[in-house]
């Protein structure tokens, strides 16, 4: 199909939404619909559909559409998000122990903090569990 007779059916499209836009006293956005959305925007127009209602629409088809799109893909194996090949060794059994025993450290000291201390406050009180486990992460996160 020729390129040219395809904007002319967009036009003939907004021609007929500003029509029908023309009963409601919105022809400007009866062309506008008609022209970007073809008979959708006619029916847009005919039932008087909010801005509000049309960009929903607009936003759920598109939404609709990627992930079909996306399924399509990776059911027909044409994934855009190929995952690197993992090249690195799993952690040896001594590296677990340590990463579990770091583990086993800290989750005793995880305590709820009670409603009464603000929790960003500076003056809030300190406890000797929650000051162990900032000793445990600055250890660990420190660089190396």
């Amino acid at each position: 199909m020729n390129p040219f007779t395809i904007f002319i059916g967009w036009i003939i499209f907004g021609v007929v939404g500003g029509l029908i836009g023309q009963q409601h006293g919105k022809t400007g956005k009866g062309f506008i619909l008609g022209f970007l959305f073809g008979p959708i925007g006619w029916a847009f127009m005919l039932f008087d559909v909010s801005a509000s209602v049309i960009v929903f629409l607009c936003v759920a088809v598109v939404v609709i559409g990627w992930t079909a799109v996306t399924l399509i893909e990776t059911k027909l194996g044409m994934d855009r998000k190929k995952s690197p090949e993992v090249t690195q060794d799993p952690p040896s059994d001594s590296d677990a122990q340590d990463i579990q025993s770091r583990f086993d450290a800290i989750k005793p000291m995880a305590t709820p903090v009670p409603r009464s201390t603000p929790i960003y406050s500076p003056r809030a009180p300190v406890s000797d569990r929650q000051r162990e486990a900032l000793d445990i992460a600055r250890k660990y996160a420190a660089p190396k």
